[in-house]
């Protein structure tokens, strides 16, 4: 999987959304009212596009390991960081 942040808008994400429909990709996509962010999780194209800010995927990236699961300390000190 490719993670593509780049700077866009919900509507972009939703535009992609649409053309993967299209073309009838497997995909996933998620809301976050927290960060008023679009994600989708496209498994033919093998992407995720999400409009989420720099400075916010800057702040969490670190618990963004490909394949790699959080210990439950780690997940524990993630949750206290959302709130």
């Amino acid at each position: 999987m490719t993670f593509n942040l780049f700077p866009t808008t919900n509507k972009e994400i939703r535009d992609l959304i649409q053309v993967c429909q299209r073309m009838n990709h497997v995909q996933q996509v998620a809301y976050s009212t927290y960060h008023d962010c679009l994600t989708q999780v496209c498994f033919n194209c093998k992407m995720i596009r999400t409009s989420m800010k720099a400075e916010d995927y800057n702040k969490y990236k670190k618990y963004m390991i490909k394949n790699v699961q959080f210990t439950k300390e780690e997940y524990e000190a993630w949750k206290k960081n959302l709130i």
